[in-house]
């Protein structure tokens, strides 16, 4: 029996083993030859049969069958021309090169779910700007600016440097809720929220592509991405070696110079990279024109409203800046500000540089080390809610990032100076300093694992920490200094499930622990997406995001503009503790020694007038008054039942920085922010040259905010304080000096005539009085006084709050179309088109009282739309033109809210390519100079003309 064992065992050894020898095999992995990367979700089919398999993440493929040599492959992938393939031998390290069949179409992003996937069949709109589309249509200076012409983003142009972006959300001038990061490392300023698109770094000839997730991805990324991610992706080292050398130069004196030099080792394992860059140009300035105009029509400029030096600020002993800074140290005077003296203090050119290094490991094909460091800095003018700034700073950056097959985990530290006191940050309107040192320091680690055998799934679990610290110094932050570490942890899990051949289920959600408003949040997401057909996916996703404020929104607690100096000021307040104003709110006149008096009051009480000008006029009277009349006229003005009774003129409260309607509303702490969208998405291609993608989103908004002024401004108008004063002085003296004078014994008569004479005499000083009074205070009818609630601080001077609203609620829908069509491979049009059904709403609208004043703006146009053409052979010649259009919009942000002005813009460029790696290239902005304001009171942008010179040599040219 036991030889008939062995012999079975034989037997099935011998066909076992006879079987696996009798296998052939191919391994390997394809590759796009134009971009160096590799492509995920190809399929390779032996020709004629059903037999085959795609690459996985890292492109690579294994086909294992028993039929014999040569193998007809044929390989294919969406957006890549199909190919085939003889092998006429087993091989383990087969490159196929499969050419792009729309060379605008990059087909595989790693930003949507946080890993490699087909852009076809990723859970989001995306969109990619691949290298060939940046290194023909770059307009040179900053990166961002590439991003004008993708579907559903927009691009602030503040000025020559400074740009911000958004997308299907709220606008904002300092702060994004788009999440911006590079090679995976966040672009954020830390703990601030801000993006400072010209200090980070960024540098044209280095990337790669750059990936667009539009709509919330804070199920995966954090609380904040509520908008959506914009991914730049630097050149590898061991993709691309060689060296890139690029000169600019161009109108506005503009000048600057970057270059990239990359080595790897013959086995292509090791990678270095050296990348840098500087450039400096003129800005786009203040020319006058801009400010504002008082109730009683006097206009100020905005260059008027500028001080002339520079201070670091005294901290009083409340903790705060002190309102009286005539002893500060001076950092900077006029001649510093205003070195041309043109009267402009404001900076008129920009520059900002940078360097970085890389190391890159690769020691098996399925595992990648990483490691990177480097110095930003900048100087350049910026804009916020609260007026015009300079900002610079230095910042020195780390990372290191690991990846093996699912496995990724990285670690970055951010430390940004804020400024120094030789270069500082500060505010053009307060003239002091706002040096905010900030440092931060994130982690994640993620998993990516695919369960065939279980619901053939494919999961992403992963957790991040994120801890941002702030030094002011008390200068910004004031009583919150103490107070202010900002950490979020946060843990996520994703699961994608193929109910079927054509249809995906991804599931999704994240939780996330705050320490600074100690709170947590639950992120989920669902999407399905169902592929009609190979080249043509339908999507439908409902997302739950949550943002909470940034540091800077929380913790701030300094005054932003002097208006008047030592009378009146605005003062900032984050959202660390409400503002409350009370039962009985009291109005604080800016004009000195006028009493508080209750909110509500309707206009100025001839009492006040009165109280201020009789203790000068007795003077006056005792000298113009015969002797024996002068003390009962004296009785009479200092009887305090004949004080005048009645009001003169109108208070009206508004908002300082909208000149709405305002009353006082307390505001609200600090608290999480939630965004429900549903979406529903095409994607496809026709006859591999025709691209469209169309998107209809819904969005319901709730504990959203808006930078706003909290107290409202009393304006004084409509007084006649002369006549009403002195006409009731005059009556009340006639007639109980004429009753006196009979009680004397002077007849009737004789005693009204008097009485006449001098109740004339006294009502004409008190006319001349009045006169006097309201020429000294017409320049602050505009400003007569503030509503001051509990956070102003405790001095002589009339504080006007300023802070953030939190609302109730806002839905809206909008609409973002795009289509590319690739005439060749070489020349492609393009169009796009974004719309929004609502963007402003009014008090009633958000759920607040109605005669509150409160308005709540998108800050983005209701409509706009893109076309253009694109010619990007290899090498030749090589253009670009594109039209955008934005509708007009009514734009919320303090001193710069008001009507925006149409923008009609056209960009164009041209250049020339030569087979050796050398390149020339000529951009224009605004071709044909439509001069516009991105916003009210910002400076008039017009045309910029940008000459490149590229040479790439050593490597992949």
């Amino acid at each position: 029996m036991k030889n008939f064992y062995k012999v079975l065992f034989f037997i099935y050894l011998t066909i076992h083993v006879t079987t696996a020898y009798s296998q052939n095999f191919v391994s390997g992995k394809i590759v796009n030859p134009n971009t160096s990367t590799v492509v995920v979700g190809a399929t390779v089919v032996l020709n004629g049969t059903s037999i085959g398999t795609t690459t996985d993440t890292s492109g690579y493929f294994k086909l294992v069958n028993n039929r014999p040599l040569p193998w007809e492959l044929v390989v294919s992938a969406v957006g890549y021309q199909t190919q085939t393939v003889t092998v006429k031998q087993t091989s383990t390290s087969l490159v196929i090169r499969l050419a792009e069949a729309n060379q605008l179409l990059s087909e595989v992003v790693v930003s949507a779910s946080r890993k490699a996937e087909k852009v076809q069949n990723a859970p989001a709109s995306v969109s990619v700007l691949s290298a060939k589309v940046l290194n023909t249509a770059s307009v040179a200076i900053d990166p961002v600016r590439e991003l004008a012409n993708v579907p559903g983003v927009q691009v602030q142009q503040q000025s020559a440097a400074r740009l911000n972006i958004e997308m299907r959300g709220s606008a904002a001038l300092f702060d994004t809720q788009v999440f911006p990061i590079l090679d995976y490392r966040s672009l954020v300023g830390p703990g601030i929220g801000t993006f400072q698109s010209d200090g980070s770094g960024l540098n044209s000839i280095d990337l790669q592509r750059i990936e667009i997730v539009r709509g919330p991805a804070s199920a995966l990324y954090g609380p904040g991405v509520v908008s959506g991610v914009v991914h730049f992706i630097s050149k590898s080292p061991i993709d691309a070696p060689g060296t890139s050398i690029e000169l600019i130069g161009g109108t506005l004196n503009t000048f600057g110079g970057s270059v990239r030099h990359a080595i790897r080792s013959k086995d292509k394992k090791v990678g270095f990279k050296v990348n840098a860059h500087f450039k400096k140009g003129d800005e786009f300035t203040l020319d006058g024109s801009e400010g504002t105009r008082n109730a009683a029509g006097v206009f100020t400029s905005q260059l008027s409203k500028f001080k002339k030096q520079v201070q670091d600020p005294i901290v009083s002993d409340q903790g705060i800046v002190a309102a009286n800074q005539s002893a500060a140290p001076i950092l900077l005077k006029q001649s510093d500000l205003d070195p041309d003296s043109d009267g402009n203090m404001m900076q008129n050119f920009w520059q900002n540089s940078s360097i970085n290094g890389t190391l890159e490991f690769r020691p098996k094909s399925d595992t990648k080390i990483v490691l990177a460091g480097g110095t930003n800095s900048y100087s350049s003018v910026y804009y916020n809610s609260q007026g015009e700034g300079l900002g610079q700073a230095t910042e020195y950056w780390t990372q290191a990032r690991f990846q093996k097959k699912g496995l990724f985990a990285q670690v970055f530290y951010v430390n940004n100076n804020g400024g120094s006191l030789s270069k500082p940050s500060f505010l053009y309107q307060t003239g002091l300093s706002t040096i905010v040192a900030r440092q931060q320091l994130e982690g994640q680690v993620q998993y990516n694992f695919v369960t065939p055998k279980f619901l053939n799934a494919d999961f992403t679990v992963g957790a991040d920490y994120r801890n941002a610290t702030t030094e002011t110094g008390r200068k910004v932050y004031g009583r919150n200094e103490e107070d202010d570490d900002y950490v979020v942890a946060g843990v996520y899990a994703q699961g994608k499930f193929e109910v079927s051949k054509k249809l995906d289920a991804v599931l999704a959600t994240r939780f996330d622990r705050f320490n600074f408003i100690d709170a947590s949040a639950l992120s989920p997401r669902l999407a399905l997406v169902y592929k009609a057909a190979p080249n043509h996916t339908f999507r439908a996703s409902y997302n739950i995001a949550k943002a909470t404020p940034s540091g800077l929104n929380t913790f701030i607690d300094f005054p932003v503009a002097v208006p008047v100096p030592g009378l009146f000021d605005v003062w900032l307040s984050g959202q660390n503790k409400a503002q409350k104003f009370g039962d009985k709110p009291m109005i604080d006149f800016t004009a000195p020694g006028l009493p508080d008096l209750p909110y509500g009051t309707p206009g100025l009480p001839l009492a006040v007038a009165y109280g201020a000008l009789t203790p000068s006029l007795l003077i006056s009277l005792q000298a113009a008054l015969p002797a024996t009349i002068f003390p009962l006229v004296q009785a009479i003005l200092t009887n305090p039942a004949n004080v005048p009774q009645g009001t003169t003129g109108k208070f009206t409260g508004y908002n300082l920085f909208t000149g709405q309607p305002l009353a006082p509303v307390d505001t609200k702490t600090a608290q999480i922010r939630t965004e429900k969208s549903f979406e529903i998405g095409y994607k496809g291609t026709f006859n591999q040259k025709l691209t469209v993608t169309a998107d209809w989103y819904h969005i319901n908004a709730s504990g959203f905010q808006n930078f706003t002024a909290i107290s409202p401004t009393i304006r004084f108008s409509d007084q006649n304080l002369s006549a009403d004063l002195s006409g009731a002085v005059r009556t009340t003296v006639t007639t109980q000096l004429a009753a006196a004078l009979q009680a004397n014994g002077m007849p009737a008569a004789e005693a009204m005539a008097t009485a006449n004479q001098i109740g004339a005499a006294v009502g004409g000083a008190y006319a001349q009085g009045g006169t006097a009074l309201v020429n000294q205070l017409t320049p602050l009818f505009g400003i007569f006084g503030t509503v001051e609630p509990d956070l102003a601080p405790k001095d002589n001077m009339a504080h006007n709050m300023a802070g953030y609203r939190i609302f109730g609620k806002a839905n809206y829908w909008g609409i973002d179309l795009g289509i590319n069509y690739a005439i060749n491979n070489d020349l492609s049009v393009f169009g796009n088109y974004s719309m929004v059904n609502k963007n402003t709403w009014n008090a009633t609208e958000l759920g607040e009282d109605p005669n509150s004043g409160l308005i709540y703006t998108l800050n983005i146009p209701k409509s706009k739309y893109r076309l253009g053409l694109l010619y990007a052979p290899q090498t030749g010649w090589r253009a670009n033109v594109a039209f955008q259009h934005d509708d007009s919009f009514f734009a919320n942000f303090g001193q710069y809210s008001g009507d925006t002005d149409v923008k009609n813009l056209i960009d164009a460029g041209i250049g020339y390519k030569l087979k050796n790696g050398l390149s020339l290239d000529l951009t224009c902005t605004n071709l044909f100079n439509q001069r516009y304001r991105t916003f009210v009171n910002m400076p008039i942008i017009g045309r910029r003309a940008i000459a490149k010179l590229t040479y790439t040599f050593g490597g992949k040219k």
